[in-house]
């Protein structure tokens, strides 16, 4: 019926059956990238699991068009060109539900209304390869593969980026595979070009700005982590004031809408200070910036469990956050940045 199909995959991950089971589809639509890693989705009415009759029900989504198929009170089976298609579209759809699922309780998850521009770079050819920039790039296909053997991030999600120099640096490709990404596969920018023969992150532009008005940057990272995303999809604060860990690690952290971030260049670097180096975005993630990669991916990993210790508090009772005395003799004693 499909002849773009050659590789289907099924799975039974407990988000998306928690959907199955009350009828529901996850909305890919809510943040960006991911509509388009899990195609047209739909759901299949439940039949005999192995049933030649289940069979028909599926085959006759994907003969509609859909990519993605939810099936009533089973799993998932998605359908792609080959089984790596296939399996991006099944973790992607999975971390949606995963996202909604934490979001419940939290408030309407918000609508995403637009997306970055696209930057037409000009290509560079580099003469030479430096000791730091082999290390920079491999360091970032470290935190890479870290990041997605922690669940950081899924394909289409993220990017991580790290200053080489004045108005050049290395920033993870567009659409990379998270599983596959290697030191060679980095993209060097240089003086607004990009390295010839790459295709850079969407977010380029953003790190671009932000490396040249943030000297105290040497690292971004971008990502979607479930937990993190509840609150950003539904435009809540993240409160880092749970431990003395979280505040020194994240201190306050702001929220900047979605719509800023896709339309004003500089609406990031207004907001980035040594006082404040990691922002929520509405609906699109978490950016942490730090002196090197591995501070900016502490401050990722750190954002990530905060934000699932208070989902977790909020079941148990009413939270009760480092009071303002408190953040205070934290920042004190600990020598931490005032702005």
């Amino acid at each position: 019926m499909r002849d773009d199909v050659r590789a289907v995959l099924h799975a039974h991950s407990p988000a998306l059956v928690a959907f199955s089971l009350t009828g529901r589809m996850p909305d890919p639509t809510l943040i960006p990238s991911a509509g388009k890693v899990c195609g047209k989705v739909a759901f299949a009415r439940y039949e005999i699991p192995g049933s030649e009759a289940l069979g028909h029900i599926i085959a006759e989504e994907f003969a509609k068009g859909a990519d993605s198929v939810i099936m009533e009170n089973h799993g998932a089976v998605m359908a792609g060109a080959t089984i790596t298609e296939a399996f991006a579209r099944f973790e992607a759809l999975d971390y949606v539900a995963r996202i909604q699922i934490n979001a419940t309780g939290l408030g309407n998850v918000l609508p995403l209304n637009g997306k970055l521009p696209k930057t037409n770079w000009p290509e560079f050819i580099p003469n030479t390869v430096s000791a730091q920039e082999c290390e920079l790039r491999d360091e970032l296909a470290n935190f890479r593969a870290r990041a997605y053997r922690q669940r950081l991030l899924f394909s289409g999600s993220a990017f991580l980026s790290a200053r080489l120099g004045k108005d050049d640096f290395l920033v993870t490709p567009a659409n990379f595979e998270p599983m596959r990404l290697d030191a060679p596969g980095m993209v060097r920018m240089n003086l607004g070009m990009r390295e010839a023969g790459k295709i850079p992150s969407s977010g380029t532009a953003v790190c671009r700005n932000i490396f040249q008005q943030c000297d105290w940057v040497n690292s971004i990272i971008m990502t979607r982590p479930p937990n993190v995303m509840a609150f950003a999809v539904t435009g809540n604060d993240l409160d880092s004031r749970t431990i003395p860990e979280s505040y020194i690690m994240l201190r306050d952290v702001p929220m900047l809408p979605s719509q800023e971030y896709f339309n004003d260049p500089d609406a990031a670097v207004r907001r980035l200070t040594p006082a404040t180096p990691v922002l929520l975005i509405e609906n699109c993630g978490v950016l942490t910036t730090g002196k090197s990669i591995l501070e900016a991916f502490d401050r990722l990993e750190v954002a990530e469990f905060t934000a699932k210790c208070i989902l977790m508090a909020r079941r148990l009772g009413t939270l009760n956050p480092i009071d303002d005395e408190q953040v205070a003799a934290i920042i004190k004693t600990f020598n931490l940045p005032q702005k």
